[in-house]
């Protein structure tokens, strides 16, 4: 912290007494002194709560990394094993942010607060324009447990619904005119900035009625007064700047320095963060010194403890930026350039990605695009991948069966059958020769490999994708080479071909190339095959191992380990342990019915297994509620004589009483039920339409069909009828 920019009493009081408020807004124009003022916070002796900060970037528009770059925030300022629940859910692939993610980190939180306060600031917030993002939080704020607040520092007043908290007395408001400098103020940075010189007091008013109480023009003014003996020609100089602040800004910045210097400070503009090593790589040898942890007049701000990233002061950015833009245009796309060459040696693939797409360097973006979008959608970040293609255009991604692969991908683990086909037909008319940068042996393979893995076209090309997998990826040491194998053993076991299943399925588990999810999905589907063969002893192994499996890699919630509680299911229930084996068919289906887009094929094992249980144990209103969603699944496939629908049909004629549940359950449609499963949830309608990718009209349409069907008045009588029949748990 530079120490003319110490004090703010008042304001630091303000935050220390606003215990009980559950959010703070410092609401402000650049160059207010938000970040300055949560840094001064932070450094506060009388600060009586621990105090994490993020500082948002554009990138946080991606809900996964918001809560990801939180989380490491929240971790920093109060260390613990309350975190590790978060973390989990947050490595899977499709993090269920607003049904788990939420709840854990509050119970977290809670847990935190048991010992110590703690405030959760988000910096820059109106960098987030992502509706899911504003939901979520709004959410978060409502659910915050007692002794913890949320505080949002942005340029505009963020869409949280601040009325009911304002009315109750819970929202504390900073605003310009608690920020903006008073007389008082002004005189005492003056006399900071210049070494113990007092201001007169009708020079502080001179100096704060010219730049208007802007704090950042008031700290610039004092420190050019360092300079000069006479204080009205630096007023002067200010107020004939009078809105064109930023000019004179970027002159007191220049100051002092030479030429090639300046130049060089307004290449790294190109930087939204800073580590000196990167700024050098981009802007060359004639660079100031840079260190946010010492002042240099360049007003750095800090981004970690240690002070290796920091960013300019967004005013400051701004400035030098216009400079770089009428001196040096014809360099942008150079040092965008240089920027990613560097960040790519320090594997910060992801960040070097970015600058590449700035620069227009499209081979490279989308060379580097393929290398990452794997750990990327295995972290459940399809938005980023998905932010990324948007930005190379469908023209450019279209003429690479790299990208297409990379869009086919996103398409697949979004749920947009029609889009696969789409990106997987185009890769395949590229022309494209050898192995792609991702590490697949061919496009052929890569495109084998989507089909393969969702199976959306059905058992039988599903099969044929996975043999021609299997035949060209062919290095043990490839992740693609478990893949495929997995695959194919998934492929024969769900066609009734579980001896055909074994071995590709053991050369998977026995790969130390396979990620933690193949590896635990193919253990479990090992153990389904064991099961159906009748090895009941190496079955309930394999199974243990399978669960063991997803535990350690911290993927119990990861819709890619299901497979490990399916057999773990079976093997109950061949054991006799069939509440086991029911509670954990329903805590897959749970999860599953949660996130859209996935594969139907665990799913149809799941209610498949769960209906032959509840037949089995005369629950036959909950068997054909669970045939009815699985019939609609298979709606969608184009599989007509599958082993799995064959077990269906034999099931829906298992003999039982005719019951109006039973019919009730037939007359729903597919969206129905997947709809009438979230009427439970605390969830609006509306947040149910952004949840399923609907509008809310059809939303509100089905619900009044599921209203009628069931004869309910409304939502809690549809909820309760549902549950009398077993139509939801």
């Amino acid at each position: 912290m530079q120490p003319e920019w110490a004090g703010r009493p008042k304001l630091l009081a303000a935050l220390n007494h606003a215990a009980a408020a559950r959010l703070v807004t410092v609401i402000a124009p650049a160059g207010y002194g938000k970040s300055t003022l949560l840094a001064l916070w932070h450094a506060d002796p009388g600060r009586r709560r621990a105090l994490a900060v993020l500082a948002v970037d554009t990138r946080d528009n991606d809900p996964v990394l918001l809560w990801s770059g939180i989380l490491a925030a929240l971790t920093a300022a109060a260390p613990g094993p309350q975190w590790a629940a978060v973390a989990r859910l947050l490595r899977q692939t499709n993090p269920d942010i607003d049904t788990a993610v939420l709840p854990a980190m509050c119970a977290a939180l809670a847990s935190q607060a048991a010992t110590t306060g703690l405030c959760l600031a988000l910096d820059d917030c109106h960098l987030l324009t992502e509706p899911a993002c504003h939901r979520q939080l709004a959410a978060f704020i409502a659910a915050l447990p007692a002794n913890c607040q949320l505080l949002v520092a942005s340029r505009r007043n963020p869409p949280l619904r601040l009325a009911r908290l304002r009315a109750s007395g819970r929202l504390l408001e900073i605003g310009s005119g608690e920020l903006r400098f008073g007389a008082d103020d002004a005189a005492w940075l003056a006399t900071t900035a210049s070494a113990g010189t007092d201001l007169p007091a009708d020079t502080a008013h001179a100096l704060i009625e010219a730049s208007e109480g802007w704090p950042v023009a008031v700290h610039l003014a004092a420190r050019a007064m360092r300079h000069h003996a006479d204080t009205t020609t630096v007023l002067a100089q200010l107020t004939a700047r009078h809105g064109h602040l930023d000019d004179y800004i970027t002159e007191e910045i220049l100051d002092g320095l030479s030429r090639e210097q300046a130049v060089a400070l307004a290449r790294t503009t190109v930087l939204e963060r800073l580590t000196t090593g990167l700024a050098h790589a981009v802007a060359g040898d004639d660079l100031p010194d840079l260190d946010a942890r010492h002042p240099n007049g360049l007003l750095l701000v800090p981004l970690d403890a240690t002070g290796e990233w920091f960013r300019h002061h967004h005013l400051i950015q701004h400035a030098l930026r216009r400079r770089l833009h009428r001196d040096e245009p014809h360099m942008l796309a150079s040092l965008h350039r240089r920027a990613a060459a560097w960040l790519r040696t320090q594997d910060r693939t992801e960040d070097a990605i970015e600058h590449s797409l700035t620069a227009g360097d499209t081979a490279t973006a989308i060379t580097s695009i393929a290398c990452a979008y794997m750990a990327a959608i295995n972290t459940g970040r399809r938005a980023t991948v998905r932010a990324w293609l948007d930005r190379l255009g469908n023209d450019t991604v279209a003429a690479s069966a790299p990208a297409a692969i990379t869009a086919a991908w996103v398409a697949a683990v979004s749920g947009d059958r029609p889009a696969v086909e789409h990106w997987l037909r185009i890769a395949e008319h590229c022309g494209h020769q050898g192995p792609l940068p991702d590490g697949t042996a061919s496009v052929p393979s890569a495109a084998a490999l989507v089909r393969a893995v969702f199976g959306f076209g059905g058992l039988k090309p599903m099969t044929e994708a996975a043999q021609i997998a299997v035949e060209q990826e062919t290095d043990p040491t490839s992740p693609w080479y478990a893949m495929a194998r997995t695959a194919l053993g998934c492929a024969h076991y769900l066609n009734d071909e579980s001896p055909a299943a074994i071995e590709p399925l053991r050369r998977a588990t026995a790969s130390h190339a396979a990620t933690p999810m193949i590896r635990t999905l193919a253990t479990g589907v090992l153990a389904l095959a064991q099961h159906h063969l009748g090895q009941h002893e190496q079955a309930a192994t394999t199974a243990a191992a399978a669960q063991q499996l997803a535990e350690h890699f911290g993927l119990q919630h990861a819709p890619q380990a299901n497979m490990a509680y399916i057999a773990q299911a079976a093997v109950a229930a061949h054991q006799g342990k069939r509440d086991r084996a029911r509670a954990l068919l329903e805590q897959v289906l749970a999860l599953r019915r949660r996130i859209p887009g996935l594969s139907p094929w665990p799913t149809l094992c799941a209610l498949t297994q769960l209906a032959e249980l509840q037949l089995n144990t005369g629950d036959h209103v909950g068997a054909a509620a669970c045939i009815t969603e699985a019939r609609a699944l298979f709606d969608e496939l184009p599989d007509p004589h599958s082993p799995p629908l064959i077990l269906l049909d034999r099931l829906d004629r298992h003999p039982r009483r005719p019951q109006r549940a039973t019919r009730q359950a037939t007359t729903l449609t597919a969206q129905e039920h997947a709809l009438l499963r979230l009427l439970p949830a605390p969830m609006t309608l509306r947040q149910i339409a952004a949840h399923r990718r609907v509008s809310l009209n059809t939303i509100k349409t089905q619900t009044r069909a599921i209203y009628r069907k069931l004869g309910a008045a409304n939502r809690a009588a549809a909820v309760t009828t549902a549950r009398r029949h077993g139509l939801i748990p």
